[in-house]
């Protein structure tokens, strides 16, 4: 029986049966029945060992039209499952494993994108979240009981589902920062901060020199440092994909919000309305005149200067008023949501 590929514009390939390519049929089968995701480390040395073997195999043994057929075939398959350069397209060592931020690149696009906010590290529901659409999918470490392990299969998820893996660390520490992006997260939107010297420090964490002070190690993010692409191109393209957003949550942080803006590096400024009208003396919510002048103000300058402005919204009515307002970083809480479609449902 005839195998079929589909491509993006929708034409399937149609291959011969395997058992007219011989060895040229191992490398469709490594790359596009196994999900190189969900591998160990040594076993995806094991099948890139592998790929190689039965590429030089299929060269030597195949005619030359259809040994490049077959790398065609990996290279579509890769771009397919997200990598920003194939390590097919490099040659027979590979690469860097580099994912773009879509979340990011529409909003370079002037696009308002829209994610979940969740306490929960169950990487189930980042996948739900991906298929159903959203954006982005954070990580809330600074209220939910989150570990290292656990993020890191988070961004597994994410990656499947083709959505943004975020974090909101629960403290702020240049070290654990480089830790979460260093597991595969895209982005930090940090709270506590209060001036711009710390927000400099955070942008400083997120990237690597001459952008920042990220150190560069073996790790998940980089692939582990296996493969042939240049570390010099990884590092300017990694700069380019993380998201550095600092949380405005404290009234003290207005006096330098106009600084803070300027900072090359910062890519948004987080509203926090809750946390912000209780600094302010409003324990019972953010309604109140003051604490609605200085969201607006503060969304006037980050606008003003060509950054991303992310508000939280608990229902699709309160995302489309923020959105007026001039956010184009909406957020939706785990439990705002359930609270939602459970009303809806019970309700009918």
């Amino acid at each position: 029986m005839y195998g079929r590929i589909s491509c993006e514009q929708g034409s399937p390939f149609v291959l011969p049966p395997p058992a007219f390519l011989g060895a040229g049929a191992r490398v469709v089968q490594l790359f596009l029945r196994q999900n190189v995701f969900r591998l160990t480390l040594a076993g995806y040395a094991n099948l890139a060992r592998k790929a190689l073997g039965s590429l030089r195999a299929a060269r030597n043994r195949l005619p030359l039209a259809d040994f490049y057929f077959f790398r065609v075939i990996a290279i579509m398959y890769a771009r397919r499952r997200g990598f920003a350069r194939s390590r097919m397209e490099r040659g027979y060592g590979g690469g860097f494993m580099i994912r773009e931020n879509t979340t990011k690149s529409k909003l370079r696009r002037g696009d308002t994108v829209f994610g979940m906010i969740s306490l929960s590290a169950d990487p189930l529901l980042a996948e739900w979240c991906g298929l159903v659409g959203f954006d982005f999918y954070m990580l809330d470490a600074e209220h939910g009981a989150i570990t290292l392990a656990q993020a890191e299969n988070v961004v597994r998820a994410c990656e499947g589902a083709h959505i943004t893996p975020l974090i909101r660390p629960g403290i702020f520490d240049p070290k654990l920062v480089m830790q979460y992006l260093d597991l595969g997260m895209l982005g930090v939107m940090q709270p506590g901060l209060k001036n711009a010297d710390e927000v400099q420090t955070l942008v400083n964490a997120v990237r690597y020199p001459p952008r920042g002070a990220r150190a560069l190690g073996p790790a998940r993010a980089n692939d582990f440092f296996i493969g042939q692409m240049a570390q010099a191109e990884f590092v300017a393209f990694a700069n380019d994909q993380m998201l550095a957003l600092p949380q405005f949550e404290e009234p003290e942080m207005y006096d330098e919000l106009n600084a803070i803006v300027q900072i090359e590096g910062v890519d948004g400024i987080c509203i926090g309305p809750r946390d912000l009208a209780l600094a302010m003396g409003y324990p019972d919510g953010a309604h109140h005149r003051p604490v609605q002048a200085l969201i607006k103000e503060a969304i006037a300058l980050a606008r003003g200067a060509n950054l991303a402005v992310g508000m939280p919204a608990a229902t699709g009515g309160l995302a489309q008023r923020q959105i007026k307002q001039g956010a184009n970083f909406i957020m939706v809480s785990t439990h705002s949501l359930m609270q939602q479609g459970a009303k809806n449902f019970l309700n009918g």
